[in-house]
Order: structure tokens, then sequence, then C-alpha cells
């Protein structure tokens, strides 16, 4: 009984993503993802939400669209969460300043927010400067 129990539970984890990463809306599959170096990720520590900010130094010519494509790795390699926070400089030296490049939200327009993970109603908003 317990031996089809375990094999019923190894089944549904095969089928299922057990324990994996949640499925975001996009895929980068044949996708050129730009350079880019997370200088800082911190995560914010009094939100009531599962949020992540980020400082990450990418190249000054980056178009808007290879901005989205830097922010869906970031996100895609973060452990789960509801929020994202990116900005983005040109050099690591401007950090702690106004963002130079772009910046990048993720998350949902609510007060209300879904287990961590659950990206269904998740937007991504990327600004280029």
């Amino acid at each position: 009984m317990i031996i089809r129990l375990l094999v019923l539970l190894a089944l549904s984890c095969v089928f299922t993503g057990c324990g994996g990463k949640p499925q975001v809306p996009w895929s980068l599959e044949g996708k050129t993802v730009p350079e880019f170096k997370i200088i800082d990720r911190e995560k914010l520590p009094d939100a009531p939400e599962v949020t992540y900010s980020l400082s990450v130094v990418v190249s000054a010519s980056l178009s808007k669209d290879e901005l989205v494509i830097v922010s869906q790795r970031i996100i895609e390699q973060l452990p789960r969460h509801n929020l994202v926070l990116i900005f983005y400089y040109a050099d690591a030296k401007e950090v702690n300043g106004q963002f130079t490049v772009g910046k990048a939200w993720w998350g949902i327009n609510s007060d209300h927010y879904p287990a961590p993970g659950d990206y269904t109603h998740n937007t991504l908003e990327v600004e280029r400067k």
C-alpha cells in the first residue's frame, strides 16, 4: 500500500513539476539574452508580499526590447515572488543614484496578492530612459 502511494506521488511530481520553478508566461528559447551583471539583489523584509529589488548593470546602448529580455531572464531565475523591481545602470558606480538606462516592474496591480509563484495575473512593464 505504501509503495503504491509513493509511486503515485512520484508520478504526480513528474507530470506536475513538483518542487520546480513556477512557470512564467514567456519563453526565451531561441532569443539572445544581452549581457548583464546583478550588482545588488535585495529581498525587501518589511513588505507584506515577497518583493525583490535589483540593481543591474547593462550596456547603455540596449534597446527597450533588449531590456525586456534581460528582465525576463532575471525574473525567471529568482525564487518564488510577488513583485520584482529592477533598476538598470550603465556603470556600477552609478548604482547608488537614479537609474540611468531603464527600469522594470513585474507584478500585479492589486492589493490582493496571490501566493508567491502564481504569475497568472502578473504583468511586466519596462521603461527605457
